[in-house]
């Protein structure tokens, strides 16, 4: 799970995040994943490895059939995620995933219905998180990639 900016909900023991579905698989819960600050810059750093707690969907501001006023993204979700408000969220995530899959229809019946997951994790333990080639624990903290200090 990538991270551009390191906010400071990455500090708390638990945390959420809004996530789009993901092509191959959706997020489950109990699943262990390795959370990333700046995947694609020299200075990538791996944070450590969070368990999904629970997993909610979501949607900005429509409502499919059966579904509850509970399930939009209110400013209180937003600022959480920390954002300002709900529509500083949505803007946002139009930004980088574009309309088609933020908005969603009803016509629309592949994974990107509008839907959005709202993943609670929790950070893991350094002691049971998985280790590197070299046996080091994930999460240490330590750069990858990128040129190293001598």
């Amino acid at each position: 799970m990538n991270y551009l900016t390191n906010t400071p909900k990455l500090q708390e023991p638990e945390f959420t995040t809004f996530r789009l579905p993901r092509k191959d698989k959706d997020w489950r819960e109990k699943e262990i994943v390795l959370i990333v600050y700046k995947p694609r810059g020299k200075n990538r750093e791996v944070l450590g490895t969070a368990k999904i707690i629970t997993k909610e969907p979501k949607y900005f501001f429509y409502i499919p059939h059966g579904l509850f006023k509970e399930r939009i993204i209110n400013d209180k979700d937003a600022k959480r995620d920390g954002f300002q408000s709900s529509h500083e969220m949505y803007l946002a995530m139009i930004k980088m995933h574009g309309h088609e899959k933020i908005d969603g229809s009803f016509l629309v019946t592949g994974p990107y219905d509008g839907r959005i997951n709202k993943l609670t994790l929790r950070w893991m333990k350094t002691g049971s998180s998985p280790r590197t080639r070299t046996g080091r624990p994930l999460g240490t903290g330590r750069l990858i990639g990128g040129r190293r200090n001598k």
